[in-house]
């Protein structure tokens, strides 16, 4: 483990009970966060056995980035299926349609209306299968995802956990194994398709910080990383000694929107290391 990075390998996620002054805000964010879900169009089915790897993308003009390709890629080589989920206005470009299987939503709603859209298409068609979970606020993979399937003894696996408003996985990229209708259906008070948040705070309140404790019910859930101290979020605290570690992605964002707080010439060299490719225009997207 790489010096200064504060984090335990392995680890189940406590499934903590939430109280009664978190489950009334938990309510009052609802009131005024949600909102109907998303239209989505399925351009091309889902078909064939796993793993599965279900990519969401928000891209308004439907152009695929650099880093959508290179996540595309590498899933591809791994031996992945993927599907793709994007958020865009008119059709996605060829890049983005040489998925096994697109579908088209609308760009209200968060990764989260995404991936409840592209799941329920899974449980749909494809039945019982190994799934990876990703959206593009990662840079990467950066490593074989099969590795991390087969060394997790967790049914659900996220990479890294968060002790913010109660123990939870981090919802950027996370593995479900034997994923099928009966999960799905069990993930509903997490993954609605009825309805959907359009704000950042509401998706993390009433989705992501409740995954891994819904998630619990149906089985063990764990994640690769969790920080030793409450106070870490071990992919902004030390995000190149969490590469170090062999973690598989690099956020966006410690070169979009929180650079100021990273020394951005050593973020797109750890980058470059990787052959991944230098396009500003996805730091700030």
């Amino acid at each position: 483990m790489a010096a200064g990075l504060h984090a335990i390998p392995w680890m189940a996620l406590p499934a903590v009970p939430p109280g009664t002054k978190l489950s009334a805000t938990r309510a009052h964010v609802a009131a005024r966060r949600v909102r109907l879900a998303p239209r989505a169009e399925v351009l091309a089915p889902a078909n064939g056995a796993g793993p599965w790897a279900l990519y969401f993308a928000f891209a308004p003009d439907g152009r695929a980035l650099g880093q959508h390709r290179f996540t595309m890629t590498r899933l591809r080589e791994q031996g992945f299926r993927i599907l793709l989920v994007v958020a865009c206005n008119g059709l996605p470009d060829a890049n983005f349609m040489s998925a096994d299987a697109v579908i088209r939503k609308e760009l209200n709603g968060f990764d989260f209306s995404g991936y409840a859209i592209g799941l329920d298409h899974l449980a749909d068609t494809v039945g019982r299968t190994d799934v990876l979970v990703l959206n593009d606020s990662v840079f990467g993979p950066f490593a074989d995802m099969r590795t991390f399937f087969a060394r997790t003894p967790f049914r659900m696996t996220g990479f890294t956990a968060s002790y913010a408003v109660e123990p939870h996985l981090q919802s950027y990229a996370f593995l479900i194994r034997d994923f099928d209708r009966a999960y799905m259906e069990g993930l509903r008070p997490v993954m609605w398709r009825r309805f959907a948040c359009s704000h950042h705070g509401g998706v993390a309140f009433l989705q992501e910080t409740r995954l891994g404790r819904i998630a619990a019910r149906m089985g063990s859930v764990g994640s690769v990383w969790t920080p030793s101290d409450p106070i870490y979020d071990l992919t902004m605290s030390d995000p190149l000694g969490l590469l170090a570690a062999g973690y598989p992605f690099l956020k966006r964002s410690v070169i979009g929107k929180f650079s100021d707080g990273f020394d951005s010439d050593a973020m797109i060299a750890a980058l470059t290391a990787r052959d991944h490719p230098i396009e500003r225009t996805s730091y700030a997207a």
